[in-house]
């Protein structure tokens, strides 16, 4: 997902839901609207966006049940919030996981090509 301080505020300001740009002041913000490097475009990435799909994944294949929508609104909201953390340790472990393997399999391929 696109930076929207980048593609709607040039950089000099933060993008606001109406489609207005809030002024960038240092006194305020904590960071610029568009950082430099690695951590400016991770933190351009929409992670709720992020976490909401990888949990639409889970309902989908079978690993999660969605909260009964009979729930109370607030039990309703913590129920979700606890499946979206959930589902991010999993994704997280899963990530963590494939880069093992892809280290092993490389020292493995590595070594096989030395004898």
């Amino acid at each position: 997902m696109p930076n929207l301080n980048e593609t709607m505020c040039n950089c000099e300001g933060f993008s606001q839901t109406d489609g207005s740009c809030e002024p960038y002041d240092a006194d305020i913000h904590s960071s610029p609207p568009c950082p430099d490097g690695f951590w400016g475009t991770v933190g351009g990435w929409d992670w709720e966006a992020i976490s909401s799909t990888s949990l639409q994944w889970m309902y989908a294949f079978g690993v999660l049940k969605p909260p009964s929508a009979n729930l109370e609104t607030q039990a309703y909201m913590m129920e979700l919030q606890r499946q979206q953390k959930q589902t991010n340790m999993i994704m997280l472990g899963l990530g963590f996981l494939m880069l093992i393997v892809l280290i092993i399999v490389l020292r493995k391929g590595g070594k096989k090509g030395k004898k």
